[in-house]
């Protein structure tokens, strides 16, 4: 099945911290030929994984999000694909201001259904990039993980072996993407997260040099990360700044250029706060 997501943010801002349409397209037939889909214009991206595809359009663009939705449209009919549009919602993205509240309209093309979250590729996104309803999603599911745990230990496994599955099992689903999301959590996500870990703990269901604060597990995948995006061969190695001339007056954690940004929400996005944080 092929799907596809659109967004639509303001062109001067930073993805993260903008206004964003979101666009979900199924089709009825394989996807052997999206590899031949293109965005109308270069202003607008298209970014496609497995089944997904996600077309960026900002909002100052000399295509708009209805002209590109109709030529994605066209391509499936040349491909003689069908869209289900039934599963195409429209998810709208506000950088929440509490004196300025914005309303959109949804986009005038087949009644597309406007909705308030999305899940893309695992993470849950809310219109107003609050992150609350992937938290209470993560632990839901890292709970049921934990009751398995429970039944393992009554059967008589060993401590070492719990732990190896509290890693595999629950570690694992909290850290997944959790550098583009992390950087958004408020003192209360973070604190119910830290309060399952230390349940855990507290069970015997890990090894006590567990780490208990996602705060250092955030720290531990954006500096992993970070790492590795500096490689010219990486995908995301892009969305770094120009490099900076370095005058050997001391030793830096990397060689880019920071840049300007004076928004909270936008300083929370995984680039900027890498590299202000591995400076």
């Amino acid at each position: 099945m092929f799907k596809g997501a659109k967004f639509k943010t303001p062109r001067q801002k930073l993805l993260v911290s903008t206004c964003q349409l979101y666009r979900a397209l199924e089709l009825d037939h394989p996807y052997i030929m999206e590899s031949d889909l293109h965005p109308k214009s270069r202003d607008n991206k298209l970014m496609k994984y497995d089944d997904d595809t996600n077309l960026l359009v900002p909002e100052t663009t000399n295509c708009t999000l209805s002209e590109e939705f109709e030529h994605i449209k066209h391509w499936a009919i040349v491909n003689k694909m069908v869209i289900n549009m039934s599963k195409t919602k429209e998810l709208v993205f506000n950088r929440p201001h509490p004196s300025r509240p914005r309303s959109h309209m949804p986009l005038a093309v087949d009644n597309i259904e406007q909705v308030k979250i999305a899940r893309l590729l695992g993470v849950i996104f809310s219109g107003n990039l609050n992150f609350d309803e992937h938290v209470t999603f993560v632990l839901s599911i890292c709970s049921q993980r934990l009751y398995l745990n429970k039944l393992l230990r009554s059967k008589g496994m060993s401590e070492s072996k719990l732990h190896v599955i509290f890693v595999a099992l629950i570690i694992s689903r909290i850290v997944y993407a959790l550098s583009a999301w992390g950087g958004f959590l408020n003192s209360q996500q973070i604190n119910r997260i830290n309060a399952f870990l230390r349940k855990a703990r507290r069970f015997g269901l890990c090894s006590p040099s567990c780490l208990r604060d996602v705060s250092e597990y955030l720290r531990l995948a954006d500096c992993r990360l970070c790492n590795r995006i500096q490689s010219h061969s990486h995908c995301l190695s892009h969305l770094l700044p120009p490099e900076k001339h370095h005058l050997g007056l001391r030793p830096r954690g990397h060689r880019y250029t920071l840049p300007i940004c004076q928004n909270n929400l936008c300083k929370s996005s995984f680039i900027l706060r890498s590299l202000f944080c591995f400076l």
